[in-house]
């Protein structure tokens, strides 16, 4: 079954749930092209975190980031329980300067449901980002039925 079907599979059964998150374990990229599709067929806003991010943070203080990082996403996300939108290109979420626990940071966000472009991998249910010397290094536990692989 092809990526796109399985993910509005997944919205669909948690339509009742509001504010879900769901995880698309994307290294590769082969999930972004699934989710554009989904969002063009479907009206989902997608929004690209990296751009938001920083052509909004650009000019503040940097010990500003980590608090003005969920205002400025806030203000381009969809608002409400029943609103869907795709989270792509996260990668500026684990820069160090950020000081950002991205899986707190995401979930706390709230304004609408969230199918979020993870862009590392999978491993026995928890997330990895980057490799674990590397200052941008996630590991994070998510429940599995928030998973689309």
């Amino acid at each position: 079954m092809e990526l796109a079907t399985r993910l509005q599979q997944k919205i669909t059964e948690f339509a009742k749930t509001p504010y879900f998150t769901l995880y698309v374990v994307d290294p590769v990229g082969v999930g972004r092209e699934a989710c554009l599709e989904l969002a063009g067929r479907k009206g989902y806003a997608y929004i690209n975190c990296n751009i938001e991010l920083s052509q909004r943070l650009e000019h503040m203080d940097q010990r500003l980031w980590c608090i003005r990082a969920t205002d400025v996403l806030r203000s381009v996300l969809p608002q409400g329980p029943n609103e869907v939108a795709i989270l792509g290109d996260i990668q500026i979420l684990f820069a160090p300067e950020m000081k950002l626990h991205v899986i707190p940071f995401i979930e706390g966000l709230r304004s609408c449901s969230l199918i979020v472009l993870w862009p590392g991998d999978l491993v026995n249910d928890q997330l990895f980002y980057s490799e674990p010397n590397s200052p941008d290094f996630c590991k994070a536990k998510v429940r599995p039925y928030q998973l689309v692989v």
